[in-house]
């Protein structure tokens, strides 16, 4: 298989795909088909014209039309999944979905991230960059799931976890962020991880696991007043005023510009 165009074709087929292109960043999808569907016709060697037009295909909606153009070429063109051509085809995938997914359109970079599931074995990188195009399309639940399916893949997956842990603290979850919390630190200690960690038992009354998760993050990092603010208002909940007055002081005297705010 080859991507050669006779010299005579190769302005032409570049004309389309330039134009074919220019639909495709306007989100002109079924322009964009038209246009690539044209340039197979004129030259049907090209294996990239199938990747784009499958794309396409895929962005405009229709998934099982964006499969069935893709298997079929690389089934013409006698390719196993093996082959150079499948892998720079995946890897062309993972750059379009990590575009749209940093240009904030999240709903196409889902729908790239699922199509590539069907084409590589599981990856770490597709389920964490997945699950956050589902999160930031508002469904927490389900990229709850998906950054499971990562961590069953590779179970010492911190940045997962971590990503769990937020989410089930945003949904008030607090014993399943409390347990991804726990899961991050004993892999990767972090100030900010100890101190998520004990806002969530704060939130079930946990408090002298919480004054313990505390001071591990101002043992960590010890100018971060919002860990001194909530170790004192845990140590005066649990009675100990003087050791609690203490706390808040530190923490005012590390950063008297966050009791000022």
């Amino acid at each position: 298989m080859s991507d050669y165009i006779t010299s005579n074709q190769i302005p032409y087929i570049s004309e389309l795909q330039q134009q074919g292109n220019a639909y495709f960043e306007k989100q002109q999808f079924l322009d964009a088909i038209s246009i690539y569907e044209q340039c197979i016709l004129e030259s049907p060697d090209v294996v990239s014209n199938y990747w784009y037009l499958g794309l396409f295909w895929l962005l405009q909606g229709d998934q099982f039309q964006a499969q069935t153009l893709w298997f079929s070429a690389f089934t013409q063109f006698n390719l196993d999944l093996e082959a150079a051509e499948i892998t720079a085809f995946i890897d062309f995938l993972k750059y379009q979905a990590r575009d749209y997914l940093s240009s904030q359109y999240f709903q196409f970079a889902q729908l790239i991230y699922e199509a590539i599931l069907e084409w590589c074995d599981p990856d770490i990188e597709v389920y964490d960059n997945l699950g956050h195009a589902i999160a930031l399309q508002g469904d927490l639940e389900t990229a709850i799931q998906t950054w499971q399916k990562g961590i069953e893949l590779q179970s010492d997956a911190v940045k997962a976890y971590l990503n769990q842990a937020i989410l089930y603290q945003k949904l008030e979850q607090f014993e399943n962020a409390i347990r991804c919390y726990q899961e991050v630190i004993q892999r990767s200690p972090d100030y900010l991880s100890y101190y998520q960690l004990g806002l969530c038992l704060t939130q079930i009354q946990q408090w002298e696991p919480a004054i313990n998760a505390f001071q591990n993050a101002i043992q960590l990092q010890p100018n971060y007043a919002p860990a001194y603010s909530d170790l004192g208002i845990s140590l005066i909940v649990r009675g100990l005023f003087e050791q609690g007055i203490n706390a808040l002081k530190q923490g005012m005297q590390q950063q008297p510009q966050f009791y000022q705010a």
